[in-house]
């Protein structure tokens, strides 16, 4: 009889103490969730910032529109981009992803850049460079995260409504992913 009932209690107390780790995961996930929240939305703000900067610069130079760099007519305006993963051996990517996102050439006083929008949400501005034929994008991270993901685009245009290109991110710790890009008006 002494002998069951410390068994009985034992039990007890071994499902009582289970109970509390369900609770601690469960507290553990809606704080994982809430930080992925938060990163999303500082993710925006980060590129409402940029934006913000690069619209202040403009603002601060003064001279004529002629004397500024800016897009050919052929390419400025919207493109739909058709992104596919051909190699990748780090990160989150596996051959064969697609992504489907909305770029924007634009020109201002300080440069010639690209908004890359995904379902109506800014993602990034690549900051562009013309060289004769191609085209090279790269994404410039501020001090704080230099040294994190690097993005570079190589596009050679076409025709004005055809542009394909090679995507390249670099992962930290020397991963890799490249993708093909196929940009239509």
């Amino acid at each position: 009889m002494f002998w069951e009932g410390a068994l009985i209690i034992m039990g007890l107390g071994t499902a009582l103490s289970g109970c509390g780790t369900d609770h601690r995961e469960d507290q553990l996930h809606s704080r994982e969730l809430e930080l992925n929240s938060r990163k999303q939305q500082f993710s925006i703000h980060s590129l409402e910032y940029q934006s913000l900067i690069l619209l202040r610069d403009s603002l601060r130079k003064q001279g004529k529109w002629e004397d500024y760099p800016h897009w050919p007519h052929a390419y400025e305006g919207f493109w739909r981009a058709n992104i596919v993963c051909r190699h990748s051996d780090g990160g989150n990517w596996v051959i064969g992803d697609r992504l489907f996102q909305t770029w924007n050439f634009l020109s201002t006083p300080t440069g010639v850049f690209v908004a890359v929008s995904d379902k109506k949400r800014s993602i990034r501005v690549l900051t562009a460079d013309l060289q004769d034929s191609e085209i090279d994008l790269m994404y410039a991270l501020s001090p704080p995260f230099a040294g994190q993901t690097k993005l570079s685009i190589k596009l050679r245009p076409e025709s004005a409504s055809y542009i394909p290109g090679r995507m390249t991110i670099l992962f930290p710790g020397g991963g890799k992913a490249v993708f093909s890009v196929k940009l239509y008006r």
